[in-house]
């Protein structure tokens, strides 16, 4: 393996928050509205530190796809990933992407956010995803986040189960917020910015094209 290339999704390859702009896509922003004033209390709570973080995601997609079909809100993540997902997406971000690509590196996403909505983009992208999973029980989704939010410290444990980081191999790691600092611990080359046009520029090796 020539090296190892981890990525955060949220903030670091994307301007915008992936969850939140998949129910923009499958429910609208009226919707999306009604949700965010009914949980305020909560998210105030979350913004204080006073309420963690995965229950806070787990109320949002329980009261928006409880219930539903696997099956169907799978294909709704494709759609989101071919119609959507390249509009929230850093240019920047695209270019280290396909540098990494370029020196043969082995590629994962890393990430809160989960395989529902950004699974077919990965694939397309001959990206591996580790990331957030949501619990179906008889073809439907219950609403309930399965196993733990791959968030912060689960990220780096998640990092060190999942992936061979091996002294030899030349890791890189790419995160924007706080929480990110823990798997960037990992690697041997952490860059914790955005991943914009004007931090990639300034990115050493210089990415050629």
């Amino acid at each position: 393996m020539k090296g190892i290339a981890v990525f955060d999704f949220d903030g670091t390859i994307s301007f915008k928050d992936s969850f939140i702009d998949f129910i923009r896509f499958t429910h609208g922003d009226t919707r999306l509205l009604g949700c965010i004033t009914l949980n305020i209390p909560f998210i105030i709570l979350y913004f204080i530190s006073l309420y963690p973080s995965h229950k806070l995601k787990q109320r949002f997609f329980s009261y928006f796809y409880k219930g539903y079909a696997q099956e169907i809100l799978e294909t709704k993540g494709i759609e989101y990933c071919e119609k959507r997902i390249d509009k929230i997406i850093y240019p920047g971000a695209k270019k280290r992407i396909a540098w990494h690509r370029s020196q043969g590196h082995k590629i994962y996403l890393l990430t809160a956010s989960s395989g529902l909505w950004l699974g077919k983009w990965c694939k397309i992208n001959g990206i591996l995803l580790i990331g957030t999973e949501f619990e179906v029980v008889d073809g439907k989704y219950t609403g309930w986040i399965l196993g733990k939010n791959c968030r912060g410290r689960e990220k780096a444990r998640r990092l060190q189960t999942d992936v061979d980081l091996g002294n030899s191999v030349e890791s890189y790691g790419y995160g924007d917020s706080k929480s990110d600092k823990y798997f960037l611990a990992l690697v041997s080359k952490p860059f914790h910015f955005p991943l914009n046009d004007n931090n990639t520029n300034k990115l050493i090796p210089k990415i050629k094209y």
